[in-house]
């Protein structure tokens, strides 16, 4: 490592949880189908529901890992849509909570979930409240008009009501919970988020503590934004107006801006999906997939590093087993850890753009690991 006496306080505390080998995380696609067709994905939804020996490996990895003495665990959802996928994670859950019981030494443990929400109503989420996955991230795309132009279901019809009748029919609830709102903000819509959607947000959740707001802009990885019927926004105009949307939220809180989560809590580290390009030195928090104790695994088995660059093969870094053992490229870890052993910020915040720059290694090699 060159130099870590840049970094901030908050990104230094988060490379220190990336090495910790006391704690783990993984990042699990319960399917990779979804009920959406979002126009800017870039994913090809060809796997489907988990498989009962990835499931098994996946348990007997924790299972491994606490008996190991492992002291935090995190688990975030991903897919497709992972409610597509119920049973897997009611499976995995259940999991973790008996190895709560049998481990003393795992005292931090947590679960969050990436959802469109369309699935998600009162019903739903109290049973995963009930198997601990109490951490949301949901998307909206602005008001009724512009969501519903961008975020469709497979069928092609808009999204918005249902989304948004779950999101109040949540907030009715008395359920301890933490949804954060992912406002995406490009061209076309970015004016209609802070105007009409932001007010809306303000009189049905501004006074409730449970729901945070994330405004970000959105970058470029395929679909829409190929075709040239999207366009990002600038750095300088998202910043700007995100800015202004967090004040104007937190003030109906009456809370200071910079209290106010805009990321994921630590130790479930940001989500690089819609950012616009490499963060500037300085800037930058750390990435899951900079994390050397972070992995995502696929519901083919596969482990990347990356839920963005699922077609990258520098991002198909290896497999897990039924036992619960881990096949990887030791090359290719040590690709996603380049900011670790550089120290820049901008590394360390996505290092995706730095592994583009690199080659797969010949003649590949798989390194046999009982537990990570």
């Amino acid at each position: 490592m060159e130099n870590t006496a840049h970094m901030s306080e908050a990104v230094y505390k988060a490379f220190l949880s990336g090495i910790n080998p006391r704690h783990l995380e993984l990042r699990l696609f319960a399917t990779e189908k979804c009920n959406f067709r979002c126009t800017y994905c870039y994913e090809d939804f060809e796997l489907g529901r988990m498989s009962h020996e990835v499931r098994n490996g996946i348990k007997a990895l924790m299972t491994a890992r606490a008996k190991a003495g492992l002291e935090s665990l995190y688990i975030s959802w991903f897919g497709g849509e992972p409610l597509m996928g119920l049973e897997v994670i009611e499976e995995i859950e259940t999991h973790r909570i008996q190895l709560v019981a049998l481990y003393p030494e795992l005292k931090s443990h947590a679960s969050g979930i990436t959802t469109n929400a369309y699935l998600l109503d009162e019903t739903m989420l109290r049973k995963l409240v009930g198997w601990g996955v109490t951490s949301y991230q949901i998307t909206l795309d602005g008001p009724e008009e512009h969501h519903n132009q961008t975020r469709l279901r497979a069928d092609g019809a808009g999204t918005f009501s249902v989304v948004y009748g779950n999101l109040l029919a949540a907030a009715a609830t008395e359920l301890d919970f933490t949804i954060t709102l992912r406002l995406h903000l490009h061209h076309e819509n970015i004016e209609a988020v802070e105007n009409d959607l932001l007010p809306q947000l303000i009189n049905d959740f501004g006074g409730d503590e449970r729901f945070k707001l994330h405004p970000i802009s959105i970058g470029n990885y395929g679909g829409a934004f190929e075709t040239n019927k999207m366009r990002t926004t600038t750095r300088q105009i998202a910043d700007a107006v995100r800015q202004r949307i967090l004040t104007r939220f937190n003030a109906a809180k009456k809370i200071a801006p910079s209290a106010t989560a805009q990321h994921e809590p630590i130790p479930a580290r940001a989500n690089p999906i819609a950012v616009a390009g490499p963060a500037a030195e300085g800037e930058a928090d750390v990435c899951y997939a900079a994390a050397a104790n972070s992995f995502g695994i696929r519901s083919d088995g596969r482990i990347v590093k990356c839920t963005t660059a699922l077609d990258d093969a520098r991002n198909d870094i290896g497999k897990i087993l039924e036992s619960g053992e881990i096949k990887l490229d030791p090359e290719l870890v040590k690709m996603w850890m380049v900011g670790f052993y550089s120290g820049k910020p901008s590394e360390l915040g996505c290092p995706l753009y730095r592994v583009r720059t690199l080659s797969v290694p010949e003649n590949r090699k798989y390194i046999p690991i009982q537990a990570l």
